[in-house]
């Protein structure tokens, strides 16, 4: 599966055959001196139907970008079979190693094995990448973005219109500002962000928004509540205290005090691809 670079089995290959050479010298049998290769055992120790499973018929799934899923589509699977041998009875018998803060756990699940490790660089390396980065948007653009987004804000008067006007509006120009990634928006907290709004929009030497993300963080224990400033108005005009006042006064005149600031329906925390389809519209006629 190509593990290894063929520079390097090519490399092992001759000094296998080099130790042969000598040993025959010397009137040793090859076996004294070789590890012998087998006979392996009938039974799946080292999960070969998992990796045939991925290998075969996951990576034959329809994709989103591609006609198949990508290898980090499936990577996940081998996690999975990882943590399901590890929450199982065999997996208890593990022993763990530390020193210090320092702690080290043996597996005895085969994904966690030599033979999968090289199975799954080998994996890799014959089915590729496909790389799609995310499209850098000026500053220009941006303004002309919310340009666009402020003129259907006055003309849309009041009622389902302005709805959707008000908070794509809102997730571009505070992803934006920033400087978040788009899963991470929908994290805004409506309550915290009230509550420091004026406290920031008053300040006395730097006037600023609060953007307030309440949940669980990569790297963080817990739920948790992180507070961002934001300018109230950058340099190039991008007016961002104005879209979190009207999304304020718009919960404040239906009675929504608390929950997220992104939400469906139903009041749950609405999924940043809803805004995305809503932005996208948007984008035509606005150049740099």
């Amino acid at each position: 599966m190509w593990a290894k670079e063929p520079t390097t089995v090519g490399g092992n290959l001759r000094e296998v055959k080099k130790l042969l050479e000598k040993e025959s010298v010397l009137g040793y049998p090859p076996e004294s001196l070789v590890v012998p290769a087998g006979p392996f055992p009938s039974g799946d120790d080292q999960l070969m139907l998992v990796a045939s499973t991925m290998m075969m018929l996951r990576l034959l799934d329809a994709g989103k970008n591609e006609p198949c899923v990508q290898y980090n589509t499936v990577r996940p699977m081998r996690k999975a079979i990882s943590n399901q041998c590890m929450a199982s009875l065999n997996g208890q018998t593990v022993s763990v190693m530390m020193r210090g803060t320092t702690k080290l756990i043996t597996s005895t699940c085969s994904t966690n094995g030599e033979w999968f490790e090289r199975f799954m660089l080998g994996y890799h390396k014959r089915v590729g990448d496909v790389s799609r980065p995310d499209l850098t948007i000026s500053i220009e653009v941006m303004v002309a973005l919310m340009v666009r987004f402020d003129r259907l804000w006055l003309v849309g008067g009041d009622g389902p219109s302005q709805e959707k006007v008000l908070f794509p509006a809102l997730f571009a120009i505070s992803t934006y500002t920033g400087g978040l990634r788009g899963e991470e928006t929908p994290l805004m907290d409506l309550h915290a962000t009230a509550k420091h709004y004026q406290e920031g929009i008053n300040h006395p030497k730097h006037p600023h928004v609060v953007m307030a993300l309440r949940g669980r963080f990569i790297n963080e224990v817990g739920e948790l509540e992180h507070l961002k400033p934001l300018a109230v108005e950058t340099k190039l005009g991008l007016k961002v205290g104005i879209w979190f006042k009207r999304m304020l006064s718009w919960y404040e005149a239906r009675g929504v005090t608390r929950g997220p600031v992104f939400r469906d329906s139903r009041g749950n925390r609405a999924q940043a691809g809803r805004y995305e389809l809503a932005i996208s519209p948007n984008w035509s006629g606005c150049k740099s």
